[in-house]
């Protein structure tokens, strides 16, 4: 039954990497929140029944989950979830911003500058106490919430792109994937891999028609 809306998916899923690099700009985690409400604010203006399933990769996840943390943690309404794919919910190594920026522009730019920040003050700013606490209350409010990471990613950690606790327990949903090994040739970096994953477009769909449900991991 899931047969055609999973092949819809598979095919709108690399249509990310392609409009996220229109329109990625660089700037601030916020102004690209306060963009993401005027969107969805404006199209349920015009289609008040409408829910969202909120799937974002990379820096897209992250600013989903941002929005959600500041617009819908007491009153999710609208928001039905949020899926993030390789995104850097926990910052990002200076390491390998340093390697990237000599060759892309936008990874000397604000958001990442405010990404690499908060890899470096992790431990002293209790910034990922907060996250896993907003983490905590999504799922206490009644939104669906996953995190993906790729196992070979070489832009966002996979450690980085979850939230655990003080033992190293996941606490959302989702899981780690591995790249297939040909992938190399269509994503030298293994970071956009993951929009190809069947097994990840399944996931989303069942999520979303079958949200009461869920799905085991």
């Amino acid at each position: 039954m899931l047969e055609c809306p999973r092949r819809l998916l598979t095919r709108l899923l690399p249509l990310l990497q392609r409009l996220g690099k229109l329109l990625d700009t660089g700037q601030p985690l916020e102004f690209s929140v306060m963009r993401l409400k005027d969107m969805i604010n404006e199209f349920t203006l015009h289609h008040p029944q409408a829910r969202y399933l909120l799937v974002g990769h990379s820096l897209g996840g992250r600013i989903t989950f941002d929005y959600v943390a500041r617009y819908h943690l007491e009153k999710p309404g609208c928001i039905k979830g949020v899926i993030t794919l390789n995104s850097p919910l926990a910052g990002l190594s200076h390491k390998r911003v340093d390697i990237f920026k000599s060759f892309y522009a936008v990874w000397g730019s604000p958001a990442v500058k405010q990404l690499m920040a908060e890899y470096q003050l992790r431990n002293d700013s209790g910034i990922i106490r907060r996250k896993n606490k907003t983490a905590c209350r999504m799922i206490e409010a009644g939104i669906y919430l996953a995190t993906f990471g790729t196992r070979q990613d070489s832009i966002v950690n996979p450690s980085l792109a979850s939230l655990t606790d003080g033992q190293g327990n996941p606490l959302t949903k989702g899981y780690i994937v591995s790249a297939d090994l040909l992938s190399v040739f269509r994503d030298l970096f293994s970071h956009f891999d993951i929009l190809y994953h069947e097994r990840i477009a399944d996931y989303i769909i069942q999520v979303y028609c079958y949200p009461s449900n869920g799905t085991d991991t």
